[in-house]
This record gives C-alpha cells, structure tokens and sequence, in this order.
C-alpha cells in the first residue's frame, strides 16, 4: 500500500523551491555585526557567555532585547537558536541594551516567532551573543560552541515562515510514527507528503553550522512558523523515505522496501543533512561515547556550506574526539593552507594512507600553494571520488598483500615490513611540506579515456531527476563504449586470454563489487554487462535483479572518473585528472594502487587513488623484483 502511494506522490511532487531562501551564510559571517559598545567583556577562564534576554511582543510589536554574562558551570536556563543567518542585504531593525541595531531579516523573523506574549525569554544566539569584531573573542567562543548548545534546556532549529504548505508538512510529522503504513494509505496525508521534500530543501539543512547545534543539543526542536516537530520525526521520514537502507513491513506485512523516488541518492548534494539522518543513532552515540573521529565528519559533511572557509573545519570540532580538538584548536589567524595541511597530517597519523583515497574533484584541488597530498576540504566541492570504502569489512587482502604474505614479499625486494597491518609507513615533514612514503612503481599510464560527467542539478522535483539520472546511464554508456573499442585493441594482454580480457573489463566498469553482493561480483553478472554495453538486445534493463544492480553499479563507479590502461596492458579507474605518463604505484601500508607524476627528478605529485584490476589483492607485490623499493617524495 505505502509503495503505491509513494510511487503516485512522486510522480505528481510540485516542481518549485520553497520561497525567499535567500543567500546562506555561516555562524562566522561577518557582513554585518552589532558594534562593540553592546557588549560586556567576558572573561573566558571562566567559560562565560552571553545570553540574549528576549522581551515580550507579539504580532508587528518590535523586537527589542538585552545581553547580560553568564557562567557556563552555573547551568543558566537558555534557549539556543540554530538558522540561518540569511541575506545579508535584506536587514531589519531592533533594540539590543537601548540602541538601534540592524539584524537579518531572517534573524529578526526567528525572533519573533520565539519570543513570548507576556513573559521575557532567555535565548542564545551566535550572531549577537558573541563580538563578531574580537577576532580572539569569537575564536574562543567558536570554541565552546559546542557545550553551549549541549548546556541548552531546548534548541530550536529555525527553517522560516510558513510557505509551500509546511503547516500540513509540519502537522503530520509532529504525529509521525513507525507504524504509520500500518493504519493509512498517506493518501489522507498526499498534501504534507508533497510538502515534505520542499521543506527539506530549506537553506537550514545545509548549513554546516547546524549539525553541531543539532547533534549536541539535549532537546533539538524543528520551528517552522508556529509549527514544531522533534528531530527524530525527520529521522523517521527519512527512514521512510530511504528503502534502500532499511525494510519496512507495510499493510500487508510483506516486508517491502519502501520506495525512494521522492527522495534519491541523488538528492544528497541539495540536500546535505540527509546522510546525517540516515546514520542519525550510530552518529548520537558516537558523540555520548566520547566523540567521532574528525576525519569521518569531514567525510561526512563535505556538501554543506560555510561562508568562513576554515569553519568547514572548525563547525565540526565540538562534535569530535578530545584528541582531535586539541589537535586541531579553532584559530581564525592562521591560512587556510597551513589548516587543511594539519588536518590533513592528523588524520594520516590517526588513519594511515587509507585517508589519500578520498579526493574531493574541484577546481580548488589544483591550489598550487597547497601540497598535493594535502586534501583541499575547505573549496566549493562538486563531486567527491573514491573508489574503495573507508572500511571494507569484506577485503581480506591489500595493494600492498595481506598479512601473511606480506613480511616474506616486501623482504624480497628490500623492505622489512612491521608485522602488523596497522602500522604507518610514511615520513611528513616538520613544516607539513612534504610527504614521504614507501613503495614502487608497478606500471606507466599510457591511456586515460573520457570522463563521463553530469553537471549536479539543483532541483528536488521527481520530473528532474528522472532527467538527470537518464543522462547520468546515458553519459557513462557512451563512455564505456569507447573505453571498450581502445582496451579491446591493446597490444598487450596480461590477463591470459580473451575471455581473461573481457572479464577484467566488465569487472573494473564496477571496481569489481557492487553494494547489493557480498564479495566479488559472481560471473553471471557478465550477461549484465553485455547488456549494459547493449550487446544483448533481448530485454530491457529492469529496475531489479542482477542487471539493475550492474548498472547501478557501473554508474556509481565510473561517473567522474578516468578509464586508465597502462602499458602492460592492465586496466583500471582513477581520478578524471590521470595523464598519461602518470605511475601505477603500490605503497607499503596503502590497500589500493595510487597514481603519481614525476616532477623534475626529484619528487611527485600525488594525482589520487586508482582501481587496478589484477592487482588489489597484492599481486603486484608479489611479482616485484629485489631494487624496486625506493621512497618517493610527494609535494
């Protein structure tokens, strides 16, 4: 029953954004700040703050408040206020400790929509609570953000005026259960299930700044107009929402996956909070467990957006690890380089080389003042690239050769590895300049084809994305084609024969795995890829089975990036940005291949990680020769 709805409600979703978005803007804006005469110093060793104390009014009453200091150890009673600071050009006027101040417009709304009609109201917000102008103060405040927002009683999360039927939205997730397919068909609903992707799609969701304020606080609330619906309603429509990641057992009781037209895989660029919904609990615990590694939100929230480039960083601590924060300590006087290069070299030291395989593709990745092995998690991100999961809990062997094998391989040809997998073999330089690691060159690029690509849309409309991700199949299908001509005239063959040769072929336009198999792809799954390539024109693909599932795949591995073939013959994906002429290598301690480009004599560029086909299982290291090991020095 659920299913059918779903698929009708999708096919019928408005086409339009909610209206008055407006420019987005971070905490740390400062286009437009209260003067330094409002404020009363504080004094940090003693965790002070101050709090915003909110008059009473209603309707068109102005707004008018006054700040006081407070003791974070004293637990004051306060509201924290996580929204959007909004279009800078379109201001409103209050009065804060007596005096005429200029405000956002949306700040000002939120204002008074949280004020009371006939009592005052205590409230914490950034913009007016923290001196915006004191470069020291604000670093400090940043800082403790995070225990501002944990120390709160509640924690409004401010998505706007009512607009494009949110009252209906809001209404029926104030009342969202589990079991709501249980007891209903959605059709009496149809109008807040329309209204839901839209509010979705409000500026709030992808302001990095509030998944801080959203995960730390005790009591997250999400206000949108005079309507207000818990957090974990939203959790709920996304699980709903999202079948791919969860069952859900409808009327019938047949266990069904529920439907994602409504709300894709595609969706998560316009919409960046959705993957904080999705993993939710295990993020929550993560942070009342003493917190998560840095490195994994930084992973996880690389389409959010930040007007101060180093927030993109800073926005994140208080959700981390003790050791990650005194680490990464927020200062806002150091160049966004010499930030990017220490988290970078943390996350190396914590992580070893698995952290070289996520690559953000963006024109910012080519900063000549940056070290290419640095990641440029600070720039406009487009696209993301890896081709291996940060954690493959089915790969039993390594680039580099599993553990057994690998002590007697490495010896061969000069290096005495640690015995254990988890130890790093890498020097970084004491300026954070230069990485050095250990390896050798397993073959040279001599091809790097067409890079199928796909402008992201940005729409939430079911209409466009159909179109888009027809032109996604479309796009990777012609490039597969041509890929397919250039390796079928290789001179060179090194996987034995020719069914080896279409077979290595088939299985890297998916980086041999596919989400939905455990394991290797089984070799039925050629039949798929004949039919994917359109040699097979016997059916059509359907949107389930085996041939779905390649297709998925195929897509999910090749879009944005490189078909590479190296001069022995060999084939495999990398980086859209791989030349020919870069190297193959394979480094102690890495589970994949990664691709450099000589510079000079001396020293490397470090392009990205590469998918290899015949050598990701230690291959490479078993046929290397006594003298291949060298160290190569990256910049």
């Amino acid at each position: 029953m659920y299913k059918t709805f779903f698929a009708r409600l999708a096919s019928r979703a408005p086409d339009a954004r909610p209206k008055g978005e407006g420019q987005q803007h971070s905490n740390s804006s400062e286009s437009f700040l209260p003067q330094p005469c409002h404020y009363l110093p504080i004094d940090k060793s003693k965790q002070e703050i101050r709090l915003l104390q909110l008059n009473p009014g209603s309707g068109l009453d102005p707004v008018s408040c006054e700040l006081r200091v407070a003791k974070l150890q004293d637990d004051p009673v306060y509201v924290a206020l996580s929204y959007v600071w909004g279009d800078e050009t379109l201001k409103r006027r209050i009065t804060m400790n007596g005096t005429g101040l200029e405000i956002t417009e949306n700040l000002e709304i939120a204002l008074r929509y949280c004020r009371h009609k006939n009592q005052k109201r205590v409230l914490w917000v950034d913009a007016l609570c923290i001196n915006q102008t004191d470069r020291l103060e604000k670093g400090h405040q940043v800082g403790i953000m995070g225990q501002i927002y944990a120390k709160a009683d509640l924690t409004y999360l401010w998505l706007g005026e009512s607009a494009d039927d949110s009252d209906f939205a809001m209404d029926l997730l104030s009342r969202l259960q589990p079991d709501y397919f249980k007891h209903s068909t959605g059709e009496e609903d149809v109008r807040a299930w329309r209204a839901i992707p839209l509010l979705l799609t409000r500026p709030w969701w992808s302001r990095l700044w509030v998944v801080q304020e959203a995960f730390l606080s005790r009591r997250a609330v999400v206000k949108c107009g005079e309507k207000e619906a818990g957090i974990e309603r939203f959790v709920l429509v996304k699980e709903f929402y999202d079948g791919s990641k969860r069952r859900w057992r409808g009327p019938s009781g047949d266990g069904k996956r529920a439907p994602t037209n409504v709300l894709s895989s595609q969706h998560v660029a316009i919409f960046p909070f959705a993957m904080c919904l999705l993993f939710w609990s295990i993020l929550k615990r993560g942070i009342t467990e003493g917190g998560t590694d840095l490195w994994v939100w930084i992973c996880l929230t690389y389409p959010f957006c930040c007007t101060e480039p180093k927030d993109k960083i800073y926005a994140l601590l208080g959700l981390s690890r003790i050791e990650d924060q005194d680490r990464i300590a927020t200062d806002y006087t150091i160049s966004e380089n010499e930030l990017l290069k220490k988290v970078t070299a943390h996350a190396l030291r914590q992580h070893g080389l698995v952290v070289l395989q996520i690559r953000p593709q963006s024109p910012a990745s080519e900063n000549p003042d940056l070290p290419s092995w640095v990641t440029d998690w600070i720039s406009p991100l487009r696209t993301t690239s890896t081709l291996n999961s940060l954690v493959d809990n089915n790969t039993v062997n390594y680039a580099d050769g599993n553990q057994d094998s690998r002590q007697i391989t490495w010896e061969k040809i000069g290096i005495v590895p640690f015995p254990k997998h988890d130890k790093f073999y890498f020097h970084i330089s004491d300026d954070l300049d230069v990485l050095t690691v250990t390896g050798f060159v397993f073959d040279v690029v001599d091809f790097s084809g067409p890079t199928p690509y796909v402008k992201p849309h940005d729409g939430m409309s079911y209409a466009m994305d159909l179109r888009v991700q027809k032109e996604r199949v479309n796009v990777t299908r012609r490039a597969c084609k041509e890929w397919e001509t250039h390796f079928r005239n290789h001179r060179y063959n090194p996987y034995f024969d020719k069914d080896g040769h279409y077979e290595a072929f088939w299985r890297t336009l998916i980086a041999n795995r596919l989400s939905d198999v455990e394991g290797p792809p089984p070799e039925r799954f050629f039949i798929s890829f004949g039919l994917w390539m359109g040699h097979s024109y016997t059916k059509r693909i359907s949107r389930t089975g085996n041939d779905y599932s390649y297709a998925k795949g195929v897509v999910t591995e090749c879009l944005n990036h490189a078909f590479i073939t190296t001069k022995l013959g060999y084939c495999g994906l990398a980086l859209r940005s791989t030349l020919p002429g870069d190297l193959v290598c394979v480094f102690l301690g890495g589970r994949v291949p990664f691709i450099l480009r000589p510079i000079g004599l001396d020293h490397y560029k470090f392009i990205g990680e590469a998918y290899v086909h015949g050598i990701v299982q230690g291959e490479a290291v078993r046929r290397a020769q006594p003298g291949d090991a060298r160290d190569f020095t990256i910049r």
